[in-house]
């Protein structure tokens, strides 16, 4: 019998996941109730106290180890609400096709690291280094015309 309710809870589950995928490119995710007040499903909120971030510019935004390392950490802590390619989904796009090239690399960074907005605070799971190669990787994603302007903008060399 318990064998029986694992296999409905796992088929549930993936079910579940399935769908919200579905939902995800088809644009329609933003119909999905959201748990607890929060951008994303399957992230709860936190009442730890995060480590404050310690900024400083970024200067090596080319660096190809840094550009995987940030891939690698995007699909495994962020993927899950914007999307496996930035595009969106429960929160928003990081793309480069979204309000987020309107925001200075700090902070961008600020939120990963503080969360707000619906979107949880990833400063006591992620160090510095970490949270800067997902913006670095997310910035490799944007169109060229886009990373120009950004980098004008926010004086990145």
């Amino acid at each position: 019998m318990r064998k029986k309710i694992a296999i409905a809870s796992l088929f549930v589950t993936g079910a579940t996941l399935l769908l919200a995928q579905g939902m995800m490119g088809s644009g329609m995710m933003h119909k999905v109730p959201m748990m607890g007040g929060m951008g994303c499903p399957m992230m709860q909120s936190s009442n730890q106290k995060v480590k404050p971030l310690q900024y400083t510019p970024i200067t090596n935004w080319k660096d190809k180890t840094k550009i995987a390392q940030g891939k690698k950490l995007f699909l495994q802590n962020c993927a899950m609400c914007h999307g496996i390619n930035a595009e969106g989904g429960m929160g928003p796009s990081l793309n480069g096709s979204g309000h987020v090239i309107h925001h200075s690399p700090k902070k961008l960074l600020t939120q990963i690291n503080n969360g707000g907005g619906g979107m949880p605070a990833f400063g006591n799971k992620l160090n510095k280094q970490e949270q800067e190669s997902i913006v670095i990787y997310l910035h490799s994603l944007w169109p060229k015309n886009v990373q120009k302007a950004y980098d004008k903008k926010f004086h990145i060399k």
